[in-house]
């Protein structure tokens, strides 16, 4: 009897979708049902070489150390299952995720201008997997704590987010087909990373999955460009209406994380070698710039994502400006490094009864 009622609550909502496919405007919603199990499933790579290098020592270029080269890549995959405990009109108050396959490899290869090449593959695992999350909606914000007798590190909850930004890439009203809108850039910037810092470690006690990307820190991201999201077509797949919409993507920001290193460096971590001279930061800076292409299927019977497909090409420009005190000398240094590559993801998301 429960699977008949599931169906039947299935079938209208798909009539009350097609009902309004008919008149002439669909409207996309985000909805959460009590009960359900959403399980989303993610793949992300990413590779980049870098393509040129300026290095300066005091005013004086460096010809030789700009002969290095550099590759670099990442590989990160995982599911998030999601079981919702309290809903109130369509949002969650309550639910469990359960972090599960979380794993990240990050790949370097060096070649430098003393022949001393180098390359590493680091392989790493989630602290989190197999653990079950609760996430309580208060004031208007995600707690997190560990599910009924679940036991971990507090420190492992800091940084997880609760919210997945898929509701940010559909539009508020009704759309035809053929109907564009803009997407938020720190949204779609959320969507690559989501999920917030997933605890990667190869198992030691002082390495993270960060040892082989820049820090992110709190500093502000100021984005420029454009991501435009377009209803391409309406289609109906095993019997239930469904939207495609495609991304053309085209942004750049500038991420300074000046201060975010200067307290680092300030305030360096215990495990530095003693007699280690700690740097004086002048400048920080990530600009970075993405161009590509993306498509999703939503869901509008159930009001959620389906499937997510992206795929953008990268350019990178790091620099740092920093200065040593080496006795009664002071050494600068001024470092601008390019990296041009590409990344993809995809995102799967199936929905059951509990």
């Amino acid at each position: 009897m429960l699977g008949i009622l599931g169906d039947m609550n299935t079938t209208h909502l798909t009539l009350i979708a097609c009902a309004a496919i008919a008149a002439g405007g669909t409207t996309l919603s985000s909805s959460h049902r009590a009960s359900e199990i959403r399980r989303t499933t993610f793949s992300f790579r990413e590779s980049a070489s870098m393509t040129e290098m300026q290095l300066t020592q005091n005013g004086e270029e460096m010809p030789d150390m700009m002969q290095m080269e550099q590759d670099r890549g990442s590989t990160r995959n995982g599911s998030f299952i999601d079981t919702t405990l309290k809903v109130e009109d369509g949002q969650r108050l309550s639910f469990d995720r359960q972090y599960v396959d979380l794993e990240q490899v990050n790949s370097m290869s060096f070649s430098g201008p003393m022949g001393d090449d180098q390359s590493n593959d680091f392989e790493l695992s989630s602290s989190l997997n197999g653990l079950r999350v609760r996430f309580d909606l208060e004031e208007d914000e995600f707690k997190a704590s560990y599910a009924d007798e679940e036991e971990g590190e507090d420190e492992w909850l800091e940084g997880l987010e609760a919210e997945l930004p898929w509701a940010a890439f559909i539009p508020e009203g009704e759309v035809e087909v053929g109907d564009s809108w803009e997407l938020d850039a720190a949204s779609f910037m959320q969507a690559i990373d989501f999920g917030g810092d997933l605890v990667f470690t190869d198992g030691s006690d002082d390495s993270r999955a960060g040892m082989m990307e820049p820090p992110s820190g709190d500093d502000d991201v100021e984005y420029e460009g454009s991501i435009t999201a377009k209803l391409t077509a309406l289609e109906d797949i095993d019997g239930v209406s469904h939207a495609v919409i495609s991304l053309v993507i085209d942004i750049s920001s500038v991420h300074d994380l000046t201060e975010f290193m200067a307290e680092m460096a300030a305030n360096p971590p215990e495990d530095v070698p003693a007699g280690m001279v700690m740097p004086d930061i002048d400048l920080m800076e990530i600009e970075t710039a993405l161009s590509g292409e993306g498509t999703l299927s939503w869901n509008l019977a159930a009001g959620h994502l389906e499937s997510l497909s992206v795929e953008y090409d990268t350019e990178v420009i790091e620099t740092v400006v920093l200065s040593v005190e080496m006795g009664p000398d002071v050494m600068e240094m001024e470092q601008a490094m390019t990296f041009e590559g590409e990344t993809s993801f995809t995102v799967e998301v199936e929905v059951t009864d509990e």
